[in-house]
């Protein structure tokens, strides 16, 4: 079986492509929660020492039920609700360039002297 074919055959199992298509969806999704985070952080508060971190990890617990609900409402669109609109844009994104990999490794592309282009130009 040629190499392209094993590769193919691999990628195109149905359990091993939806589990592979969750864990890319929460592994951008953690990404870019992250990085809206900081954003957040920064946006509300400034910068912000450690000394202040783990002052309000302390002693700011009762302080959640008295925040104010643009603080809140901001946080949920900007470190829940953003991240997980655009992982599920990069998971389909993602999906889709995977769906052209395996056609062109099983070689199902309809014009064949495309096909032979691409194959003779990147994998010679």
């Amino acid at each position: 079986m040629p190499k392209g074919q094993v590769l193919a055959t691999f990628l195109s199992n149905p359990k091993i492509e939806e589990n592979q298509k969750l864990k890319r969806y929460f592994a951008y999704f953690l990404g870019l929660m992250f990085i809206g985070l900081g954003a957040w952080i920064i946006r509300n508060f400034g910068t912000v020492t450690l000394d202040q971190v783990i002052f309000h990890l302390v002693f700011g617990g009762q302080s959640l039920l008295t925040v104010d609900k643009e603080i809140v409402l901001n946080f949920l669109k900007l470190v829940v609700a953003g991240p997980a609109v655009v992982a599920a844009i990069f998971s389909l994104v993602d999906s889709g360039f995977s769906r052209i990999f395996i056609r062109f490794a099983r070689g199902n592309f309809t014009n064949a002297a495309i096909n032979k282009k691409i194959k003779s130009k990147y994998f010679s």
